[in-house]
């Protein structure tokens, strides 16, 4: 008997590869995605098992920019083992906060927060298609409901996003937890930063007016503080006598006075003094402004 060539020895020496399982998932050249969304599905065909797809999709949930189909197949290769194949040859993937800030032209500064597509998303695009955001509800910075015109050679349709737009401005930040209730706020208390805020207006600023004010609600430490979590206190009783301050252009005369009701800062109140009924502005504890 004729002994085995090397070649031949070789081959029936070595064991025996299983060929990698082949699939094919296919998306749209472009992805527009909300961040955090975790449920995504970007595949628009696919024959690939569930092990697969689910790892595609986590890959492109995570992905943002152009990228190639050949790249993406390769890393999907490396997770899972498969031959996949992944068209079309170029996707980009895009995050739909960016994508709504600049196509709604948002003032600089601005951001969105917990933008999402109503009905879930991706909003895939196919070749030739663009989207185009507009704003259909709400106001900046605030609530907002967008519309996005989609329009390519099959035809348009249209899909609704909504977000939360925020401004950057300057608030006053609690130092500490304070409690509800209690006595006069105080500046030392707060400190004055930064924050983006869904209603800048709704923002308590001026730390001068503090200790005119109380703690409507508890204040969390870290927390800007708003108009409604603090409540005016009572500066001027009829108990007691006010300082008044007469202003008029060219001439600044005080007195004393007897208020007729309680007031609290910016409060309108009326007093009596010598006889005569008069009409002032409460401007702090035991002071009262007539004129401007």
């Amino acid at each position: 008997m004729r002994p085995a060539a090397p070649l031949a020895l070789a081959l029936l020496a070595a064991p025996a590869r299983a060929a990698a399982p082949g699939c094919r998932v296919e998306t749209a050249p472009v992805a527009i995605h909300a961040a955090g969304e975790g449920s995504a599905d970007f595949a628009r065909s696919s024959d690939c098992p569930p092990r697969v797809l689910g790892a595609f999709n986590e890959f492109l949930r995570s992905a943002r920019g152009p990228m190639r189909a050949a790249d993406a197949a390769r890393v999907l290769g490396e997770r899972t083992g498969a031959d996949v194949a992944v068209a079309p040859d170029r996707i980009e993937v895009l995050d739909l906060a960016a994508f709504l800030s600049r196509g709604l032209g948002l003032p600089e500064g601005t951001t969105l927060e917990g933008a999402s597509l109503v009905g879930g998303g991706p909003l895939l695009l196919g070749e030739g298609e663009g989207a185009v955001p507009s704003l259909a509800g709400g106001r900046v910075p605030g609530r907002l409901r967008v519309r996005l015109d989609v329009s390519g050679p099959g035809g348009g349709r249209t899909v609704w996003a909504k977000a939360r737009a925020r401004a950057r401005a300057r608030a006053l930040v609690a130092r500490r937890a304070l409690p509800f209730g209690g006595g006069p706020l105080s500046p030392a208390d707060f400190e004055e930063r930064e924050v983006d805020a869904e209603r800048p207006g709704d923002l308590f600023t001026d730390p001068s007016l503090l200790p005119f004010h109380r703690a409507a609600r508890r204040i969390a430490k870290g927390a800007p503080l708003a108009r409604a979590d603090t409540a005016p206190l009572r500066l001027v009783s009829p108990a007691r006598p006010v300082d008044v301050t007469f202003r008029s252009k060219n001439l600044s005369l005080r007195t004393r006075a007897r208020p007729l009701g309680p007031g609290r800062y910016g409060d309108t109140v009326r007093l009596r003094r010598g006889g005569r009924t008069i009409t002032g502005r409460v401007t702090g504890p035991g002071r009262v402004v007539v004129g401007p």
